[in-house]
């Protein structure tokens, strides 16, 4: 330690894993930006006209922009005096600068905001996809996926708060993991009913036009078996 006198003694199996893990973190994260990156300038490209004002194009980039932000801070961890060797397995952060701390703290605060403005989109197109329904279908529906958007934000900032305070008091954050699994749970829970109502929109549509005689490959079909493979399926 510090005082030169206190010996740590660490496995040489941790120092492997953990060798391996900052590694595979920082591809994982790596990878996300690339992906928020390209899917940024896809969407910005791609939507043309009067789309490009509306609240929904607006969100969709800033829920991007917001990913890519995460992505980054949570990989510049991984290259951080965070993970030096002496911090990270004596505990002792007291190196650690002010901008690191902020780091950080940014990194839990940008899931948040991310968090919002994925939700708030999705509750947007549901209450777009829904507008031929009766009221009442369809204000269960938007008041259902309100719903879900309060538990997994609200997670989300129980989580930004504990996590914000484990990394001021130097405490690890494993007797809070249940709050995660929470915020993992809503978030994937509200994703999965807005992609079944957006699923179920298109499904609807062909059967419409099947009962109309429309029978041929049309491009509504083609979203529906895309829709299900590209929202649907990764929920599980």
């Amino acid at each position: 330690m510090a005082d030169g006198v206190t010996e740590v003694s660490v496995p040489l199996r941790d120092i492997d894993y953990a060798n391996w893990y900052n590694n595979a973190g920082s591809l994982n994260y790596g990878a996300q930006l690339g992906a928020c990156v390209v899917m940024f300038f896809c969407v910005f490209l791609l939507t043309k006209g009067r789309k490009r004002r509306s609240a929904i194009f607006i969100l969709n980039l800033l829920s991007l922009v917001l990913g890519a932000l995460r992505a980054l801070l949570l990989a510049l961890f991984f290259v951080s005096p965070w993970v030096n060797t002496y911090p990270y397995w004596t505990g002792d952060y007291s190196e650690i600068t002010q901008s690191q701390y902020a780091t950080s703290i940014a990194a839990v605060v940008i899931p948040l905001l991310m968090t919002i403005t994925v939700l708030l989109s999705l509750v947007l197109q549901a209450h777009t996809v829904s507008k031929n329904m009766d009221d009442i279908y369809r204000h269960a529906m938007t008041g259902v996926g309100c719903a879900f958007l309060l538990v997994a934000v609200g997670f989300r900032f129980a989580q930004m708060v504990t996590n914000s305070m484990a990394i001021l008091s130097h405490e690890t954050y494993y007797s809070k993991k249940w709050i995660t699994m929470g915020t993992l749970i809503g978030q994937t829970a509200s994703i999965w009913y807005f992609s079944l109502i957006f699923t179920g929109k298109l499904l609807f549509t062909l059967y419409t036009r099947r009962l109309n005689g429309w029978k041929q490959w049309s491009g509504v079909r083609i979203l529906a078996a895309m829709g299900g493979c590209t929202m649907v399926i990764p929920c599980e």
